[in-house]
């Protein structure tokens, strides 16, 4: 299996996705809130997303292509 679609194209990650709630630099940020301290519910309620969101985007459940620039 070559790609992920049936015309073997792969699926737009990120913000490019049609679904996205986030940009790359706000999932960055997000992360670097959060290991500072800052509750998953502040940073949610601030962005307008869903707490789940933001948890796994934390836990790199979800943007794992989006790596920290320490």
């Amino acid at each position: 299996m070559k790609g992920v679609w049936s015309d073997d194209t792969k699926r737009p990650r990120g913000s490019r996705h049609a679904n996205a709630r986030l940009t790359e630099e706000q999932v960055a940020r997000v992360r670097e809130l959060v290991r500072r301290g800052r509750s998953c519910r502040s940073v949610a309620g601030r962005l307008g997303v869903n707490k789940s969101t933001i948890q796994r985007a934390v836990r790199f459940e979800s943007w794992r292509h989006v790596t920290s620039e320490e």
